[in-house]
């Protein structure tokens, strides 16, 4: 998956999703691909009003900029310029609230297996990944690794004995969750397959009103002559299974029913990013963009 994040500074941060030029929309899709391939930097811009206005092809086109993206629901463009000025021309604008450029990240391959690694350098990638985790210990005011936390440990709820991730992190009724369990005004956004609305680890946490889908009807290339047909999903309800999971992982309250999560009292926010297909859907290139909503500092 590639990322794409504007920087914001002190600003308060929304999250939304905005695919880019290789998700080829069908009729009724959020993202456009415009025709050609224009020269320059990419850009994000997120209008004020949370929409698009009538004329913002000519808007665009005067601060020097050719629009590659659009998703109107949101009001969100992706954009080339080969205007150095176009970022500050474009914020200069009341009806801007966030333009910058757009930074790429990509999630790195997977590390080869032990197994399929011979036994001199597989010992020398521990060695390796312990001088790292030591040094950002250090970095960060720590004293090098932590210490692992005890198995087992009192949980609150009934299958807490079967996270020993959790433990091992000293989240527990005598570790962090004596210290602090999260706020509700503290929302944590989830890019995944959806959640389980009904869930009793996953209803109480779920702000309804700032998750949404951004799953529409697309065709990805993937090589064939026909490409790969993504199927619409408006809804943010989990038809896989996987987003249910790593949302429950984090924020599932503590209720004596199932899991708790590591943070049980902040508010899940879900922006549906796959569908049910979950690997198919991986195919889409999807970004994020971090939009300013108001000024924290």
């Amino acid at each position: 998956m590639t990322v794409y994040m504007t920087p914001v500074g002190k600003a308060a941060v929304a999250i939304v999703v905005l695919a880019t030029a290789l998700l080829v929309s069908t009729g009724g899709s959020a993202a456009t691909r415009d025709v050609g391939a224009p020269v320059g930097k990419t850009y994000t811009v997120a209008f004020a009003s949370g929409s698009l206005p009538a004329n913002v092809d000519q808007f665009i086109a005067k601060a020097g900029g050719t629009i590659t993206v659009r998703i109107p629901e949101i009001g969100v463009l992706g954009v080339v310029s080969s205007n150095p000025r176009f970022a500050a021309t474009m914020s200069a604008s009341a009806s801007i609230a966030a333009a910058g450029l757009s930074v790429q990240t990509a999630v790195p391959p997977t590390e080869p297996t032990v197994a399929a690694t011979p036994p001199a350098k597989a010992a020398s990638m521990a060695r390796a990944r312990s001088r790292a985790f030591s040094f950002r210990g250090r970095r960060h005011g720590g004293g090098g690794q932590s210490t692992a936390g005890a198995d087992p440990q009192p949980e609150p709820d009934h299958l807490g004995f079967e996270q020993w991730d959790k433990m091992r992190m000293n989240v527990s009724l005598f570790g962090s969750y004596a210290l602090n369990r999260g706020r509700p005004d503290v929302h944590v956004a989830f890019t995944d397959t959806g959640v389980d609305q009904s869930h009793p680890d996953i209803r109480p946490n779920l702000d309804t009103r700032d998750s949404t889908s951004f799953v529409t009807n697309a065709v990805i290339d993937d090589g064939t002559p026909t490409g790969l047909p993504i199927a619409a999903e408006p809804d943010i309800q989990d038809y896989n299974g996987h987003g249910t999971w790593t949302a429950s992982a984090v924020a599932a309250p503590i209720n004596r029913i199932g899991i708790s999560g590591v943070a049980p009292n902040v508010s899940i926010v879900e922006l549906k990013t796959q569908d049910k297909n979950e690997a198919a859907a991986a195919a889409q290139t999807l970004g994020l963009t971090l939009v300013p909503v108001n000024d924290a500092s």
